[in-house]
């Protein structure tokens, strides 16, 4: 057990080292993944509401399929926890997102026969070859995205939507 806590944060070590045996039977289940990691909770500010990732050049499937893998890059996770940091998206967007992305092979859907009803996604192999995709286009987008933005508004300014000179 001790290798499962290490790299765990301060309240899972003080839950675990002060918690009664039906804490840690809790602890182990929500948070370990089976493959000997402790999965911790996603940070709800992942993605900063300001970023104008509507206005990347890459997109990967459709708007959130990139953020989904990046919320998926750590190990499996419930519908819940995937719609955290991702405040935008309806309930029905994301069902749609995921299943495509499960279509295309990209995660793997695990549904567990347990009442209330558990469902997990995950990362297939091919979805995690979409992560070095995804950083390249995060690295070209931190030296290139502001001056997309200013050209987008110049062409905007210069020629409005359906009233450019083109045949």
């Amino acid at each position: 057990m001790a290798m499962l806590l290490m790299g765990s944060s301060p309240v899972w070590l003080s839950l675990w080292t002060r918690g009664t045996v039906s804490t840690r039977y809790w602890l182990l289940q929500r948070n370990w993944d089976g493959l000997g990691r402790i999965v911790t909770d996603l940070d709800p500010e992942m993605f900063d509401p300001m970023c104008p990732s509507s206005a990347m050049p890459f997109q990967i499937g459709d708007k959130w399929t990139g953020m989904v893998v990046l919320c998926l890059q750590g190990g499996r996770r419930r519908f819940t926890e995937i719609r955290v940091p991702l405040r935008g998206v309806t309930p029905k967007v994301l069902t749609q997102t995921l299943r495509a992305m499960e279509r295309d092979g990209l995660v793997v859907r695990t549904a567990y026969p347990e009442n209330p009803p558990r469902v997990e996604y995950e990362l297939t192999d091919l979805g995690r070859t979409l992560l070095t995709l995804i950083e390249a286009a995060r690295t070209w987008s931190k030296d290139h995205l502001p001056a997309l933005l200013r050209a987008r508004e110049a062409g905007t300014k210069a020629a409005p939507v359906g009233q450019d000179d083109r045949p």
